[in-house]
């Protein structure tokens, strides 16, 4: 699966989501296997930093959710009771929903149910209604899908069975053996920051994945920017699940990577 991590979560001090992005690699190629199929991704850069996260990620849950604007594909309700199906199977009520809403005492309805499925799930929302779901309301929904991929983030790291000192042990063996000398000392440090890192781990884990030619030297602003936003892209490809945003690795976010 994928988690929603932006090209800046890369390159700024961000260890949280660089753990969990490293993390996502070992997951989807720790045993040596093949690259799936490369499904092409493109960022949309109409969009909000927060609600591209959130969309990148919803798109790694395998759903096919084809979303366009976060705000308007959320609020029939019906998207959001997809992907809490997807975080607990069985979670959702399909005989309570209005597949096809034709009014909006319909969306209502479907988004009054959501929030009750999501409180079920443990999420907190204070304050959050369906209505406020129906109406399209920018910062509450922001807020629940940050609840649902916190949600998600948190059960990715109780499943894997690996600690952050074994995460990052192997994934310096791997990079190491591409021939490149950046070795990260702990999630977070600086060194990720020029996306060169995260490029070579997945050309070490799945070799036809990343052009080689493609890789910048990471020296410059622009340089870092495009390798931040290939190694999300190149992460989306391989199926690994991203939490973060090609701003982040930027910004090294140690929590996301």
């Amino acid at each position: 699966k994928i988690f929603a991590v932006a090209p800046s979560d890369l390159t700024q001090p961000r260890p949280r989501m660089q753990q969990c992005f490293v993390a996502s690699v070992v997951d989807a190629f720790g045993d040596g296997g093949e690259e799936g199929e490369l499904d092409t991704y493109e960022e949309e850069t109409n969009d909000s930093a927060e609600a591209r996260v959130f969309k990148n990620w919803a798109a790694s849950l395998g759903l096919k959710l084809n979303m366009k604007d976060l705000y308007a594909d959320s609020c029939t309700g019906i998207v959001l009771l997809k992907v809490m199906e997807r975080l607990q199977p069985g979670s959702v009520d399909w005989g309570r929903v209005e597949g096809t809403p034709k009014n909006k005492y319909e969306r209502v309805a479907n988004c009054n149910y959501a929030t009750k499925v999501a409180k079920d799930l443990g999420c907190k929302l204070v304050g959050i209604s369906g209505q406020d779901i129906a109406d399209g309301n920018e910062k509450l929904l922001l807020a629940i899908w940050w609840q649902l991929m916190r949600k998600d983030f948190m059960q990715f790291l109780d499943e894997l069975d690996m600690d952050q000192a074994h995460v990052l042990t192997w994934a310096n063996a791997q990079v190491a053996k591409s021939g490149t000398d950046i070795q990260l000392g702990r999630f977070g440090d600086k060194a990720i920051r020029s996306g060169v890192y995260l490029l070579q781990l997945m050309r070490a884990v799945a070799p036809h994945a990343v052009d080689e030619a493609h890789i910048k030297p990471g020296l410059t602003e622009l340089e870092r920017q495009l390798n931040a936003k290939l190694a999300i892209s190149t992460a989306h490809k391989m199926g690994a699940r991203v939490f973060c945003g090609w701003q982040d690795i930027l910004e090294a976010r140690p929590k996301l990577m």
